[in-house]
């Protein structure tokens, strides 16, 4: 093959690349945006104490699990660990 032919390759795979690249930043809206075209009662929902507490124990978790050497594949032996910890602390105040 010709140098002439790998140019010819090279040009036109950068030119897909380029226009696939150029679509996604085209068309994916960012976060605000996303945010702002959300329902309001959708928007409550991620707003709600609830859904920050949820967000604050997955973080717990995933912090706990990369301290230790379990997997994060099973979260349920951090939340047990953080379940005991929980009544020890309820137990000593009592």
């Amino acid at each position: 093959m010709s140098s002439a032919v790998y140019a010819k390759s090279l040009l036109v795979g950068g030119f897909i690349i380029g226009l696939g690249y150029g679509l996604m930043k085209i068309t994916t809206p960012n976060t605000e945006e996303w945010y702002a075209k959300l329902p309001p009662d959708l928007k409550e929902q991620i707003n709600s104490p609830e859904t920050r507490k949820k967000n604050e124990l997955i973080m717990e978790i995933l912090k706990r699990t990369a301290k230790s050497d379990k997997t994060i594949y099973d979260p349920n032996q951090i939340l047990d660990e953080m379940k005991k910890e929980e009544e020890m602390k309820k137990e000593k105040k009592i």
